[in-house]
C-alpha cells in the first residue's frame, strides 16, 4: 500500500496526485470523508488528534480512497 500512496513527482514525474478517502472509525460507528495530497501523513494526523472533526473517534482505518490528477476532482469525489 506505501508505493500506491506516493505521489508522481516522488516517482520522477512533475504532478502531484490529490486523493479522496474515507475513514472508519474502529471504535465507534462513524465514517470520515476527506481529501488530500498525502494521504499516509493525513491518517497519522487524524489518528494523532489534530483533526477537531475525528479526534474523538479515534482510532481510523482507511477503508476506501482514490487518486486524482486535480485538486478539484478529489474535493468533488469527496463531496
Amino acid at each position: 500500500m506505501k508505493d500506491a500512496l506516493r505521489s508522481f513527482s516522488e516517482v520522477g514525474h512533475n504532478t502531484y496526485m490529490y486523493y479522496a478517502y474515507i475513514l472508519r472509525s474502529e471504535t465507534h460507528d462513524q465514517y470520515y470523508y476527506g481529501s488530500t495530497t498525502d494521504l499516509q501523513q493525513r491518517l497519522i494526523a487524524h489518528n494523532a488528534g489534530q483533526s477537531l472533526h475525528t479526534r474523538k473517534y479515534r482510532p481510523w482505518v482507511i477503508i476506501w480512497y482514490g487518486a486524482f490528477t486535480s485538486k478539484k476532482q478529489a474535493q468533488s469525489f469527496e463531496k
